[in-house]
């Protein structure tokens, strides 16, 4: 009985060490070599509940269209508030996998992830927090 065992225990390792069976994921490319700031803007926003979602005319304290300044270099995301103060949001991670930019981050209970096609600079940010979620549509551009 044990050596059966072992046998199908030998087995196993054998066949799972083969690469067919072990394929690793594809990892993120480290940051973009171009590191320019990008401006963008959330055009439309929707807020979401445990009943569904509904178009909003605000991303937060942020009034549509809205605007949002990405600083890869200082690692953070700039934008105004309502009242007209700055506000900056500290990014987490950054990455690159063909023409995706991920960009996530954590502020307070809330977390977010911005995902930018590099290729034609379309928008989505995704912002969640206990309860709820908001999601923004919208475009971005390299600054010169």
């Amino acid at each position: 009985m044990r050596r059966t065992t072992f046998l199908a225990a030998a087995a196993l390792a054998a066949v799972l060490g083969q690469p067919a069976f072990a394929q690793a994921p594809t990892a993120p490319q480290a940051a973009d070599d171009d590191n320019r700031p990008m401006d963008c803007t959330i055009a439309a926003a929707y807020f979401c509940k445990e009943g569904g979602c509904s178009k909003t005319e605000s991303f937060g304290d942020l009034k549509l269209p809205g605007r949002l300044l990405v600083n890869f270099e200082s690692r953070v995301i700039a934008s105004v508030t309502a009242d007209g103060l700055p506000h900056i949001t500290p990014i987490g991670t950054y990455a690159v996998v063909g023409d995706a930019q991920i960009i996530q981050g954590v502020e307070g209970g809330t977390g977010w992830m911005v995902h930018v096609n590099k290729a034609d600079g379309d928008l989505n940010f995704t912002v969640t927090s206990d309860d709820n979620t908001l999601i923004g549509d919208g475009t971005c551009k390299k600054l010169d």
